[in-house]
């Protein structure tokens, strides 16, 4: 996959989980969780970059375990901050339901197969030597 490829399905991924985070902030009652969804949305973003960039060079490298070390890697750090986001939110907002997840979540699904899709494309890049 291409920089400009990956760059313009980011922002339309970009653009549907911030729509979809609307959405369904307005039908969850009290509050819609926007900083919460702004916040995922920004983390979600700078993680899809950081594993596009490391994917180009891992896809290529001669150690044929990088890229799937790559895709491990990501999955537990995302899993872990994805955790820690919610448990510090939950500590310094004190929300008054448990909804709040539910944004975070519909944001989470929506990166996760957006990494998939991308990811999937990237290992099928030529190996060196």
């Amino acid at each position: 996959m291409s920089s400009s490829e990956f760059y313009k399905y980011l922002g339309i991924t970009t653009i549907f989980a911030g729509l979809l985070a609307v959405v369904t902030g307005y039908f969850l009652p009290k509050s819609s969780y926007m900083d919460l969804s702004a916040f995922a949305i920004i983390f979600f973003v700078l993680l899809s970059l950081l594993v596009f960039q490391m994917g180009k060079r891992a896809a290529t490298s001669s150690n044929k375990f990088q890229y799937v070390n790559l895709i491990i890697s990501n999955m537990m750090l995302k899993m872990l901050m994805s955790f820690v986001i919610v448990l510090i939110y939950a500590q310094l907002k004190n929300p008054p339901d448990k909804l709040f997840v539910i944004p975070f979540l519909v944001i989470y699904l929506i990166f996760t197969a957006f990494e998939t899709y991308f990811m999937t494309i990237q290992s099928k890049t030529k190996k060196n030597g």
